[in-house]
């Protein structure tokens, strides 16, 4: 009884997900998720992991089948180069999404303290310079590097080649912090008063050591994400001058007794960002082997609070769109056999036994 119980709670949850969840575009479920994820169990998550692995499967193979149908029914060869540049095209066009997003939020904290325009560009050039700068910087490698761990050939060249850094312009410590924090990472700073530099770091904790060799990777990966993506100059450079204008706008929000509301949206916009640079840690600066590596690791746990449903569809849609290029090319189709008439089934058996 208790079987059968646990298989029809799956069931429930199978069809629940089904019914609303996409490869692409699930804001429903994610708008909704975020007022309960915090109760959902595990067990709910890599059910509805399961069921978007299932969807996509179904999809690619659905394309792959209706592609060479057409081809075959219209007598022309597929043209395997076209569809692979439209995958690449469309994974462009996810990442540009990703930091088109980034700008509007960013653009939207800027109104939200009334900063002129001229400030804003003022900011936004400065952040675009010293990105430049750590870029060129981490392309080399540097003394006093200290690596807590082993990094594969394989995996500094993969990381050389999607990302430009060099595994040896990073420092990769570890951190014996007791707490749900695999790893965290720490870019490039450079002092505006003293130009003295502080090399970027990763710190990896304790639980870092009992995830498997992929799933290890990939965290070095996503934090490797952050480090390329310029994330902690951002932050610094929105802390350092957003300071003034945002204690002004507190200060007139306090006096016309709208502090709470203000604080809130403003907080609001935070939470966007840290979940915008989260995605984008997983999604940006990865090939076909790392976005794979990411989606391993998201399938059986959600970034708590920040990552769910939603991107776990995203990262699933990107790594199959690496794969479908190579999954038509294989893809064979299955000649449809003629069903036999029935009638003539049953006389030909009866003639074998009388004859």
């Amino acid at each position: 009884m208790k079987f059968l119980l646990k298989n029809y709670y799956q069931k429930i949850i199978f069809l629940l997900i089904t019914s609303t969840v996409s490869l692409h575009g699930m804001e429903t479920i994610m708008n909704w998720s975020e007022k309960v994820k915090d109760r959902l169990t595990l067990k709910f998550y890599t059910t509805g992991t399961a069921t978007i692995d299932y969807t996509a499967e179904a999809i690619t193979g659905f394309a792959a089948w209706y592609i060479h149908t057409m081809h075959q029914k219209n007598n022309y060869p597929i043209d395997y180069k076209a569809y692979e540049h439209a995958t690449q095209t469309r994974i462009k066009c996810i990442h540009n999404s990703l930091l088109i997003e980034e700008q509007v939020i960013i653009n939207d904290m800027y109104d939200h303290l009334d900063l002129s325009e001229v400030k804003k560009k003022e900011i936004n050039e400065q952040v675009r310079q010293e990105k430049e700068f750590a870029k060129e910087y981490m392309r080399h490698a540097h003394d006093g590097i200290i690596h807590a761990i082993n990094i594969s050939d394989d995996l500094s060249e993969n990381i050389q080649r999607v990302t430009g850094i060099n595994i040896k312009s990073i420092n990769i410590c570890r951190d014996d912090t007791q707490d749900n924090a695999v790893a965290s990472a720490k870019g490039l700073i450079r002092s505006s008063y003293t130009n003295v530099i502080t090399s970027p770091a990763i710190y990896i904790r304790p639980i870092f050591f009992q995830l498997s060799p992929t799933g290890q990777a990939a965290i070095l990966l996503h934090e490797i994400g952050h480090i390329a993506a310029g994330h902690s100059i951002t932050n610094y450079f929105l802390d350092k001058q957003l300071e003034k204008p945002l204690s002004k706008k507190l200060i007139e929000a306090l006096l016309s007794g709208t502090l709470h509301a203000f604080k809130d949206e403003y907080i609001n916009k935070i939470k966007k960002l840290k979940i915008n640079s989260e995605q984008q840690a997983e999604i940006l600066f990865k090939d076909a082997q790392g976005t794979e590596f990411m989606r391993k690791l998201r399938k059986h746990g959600y970034y708590a609070n920040t990552l769910f449903f939603n991107h776990y569809a995203q990262l699933t849609e990107i790594d199959e769109l690496h794969k479908f290029p190579e999954k038509l090319k294989n893809y064979k189709l299955v000649p449809i056999q003629k069903i036999p008439d029935v009638s003539k089934m049953k006389f030909a058996y009866e003639r074998e036994k009388y004859f």
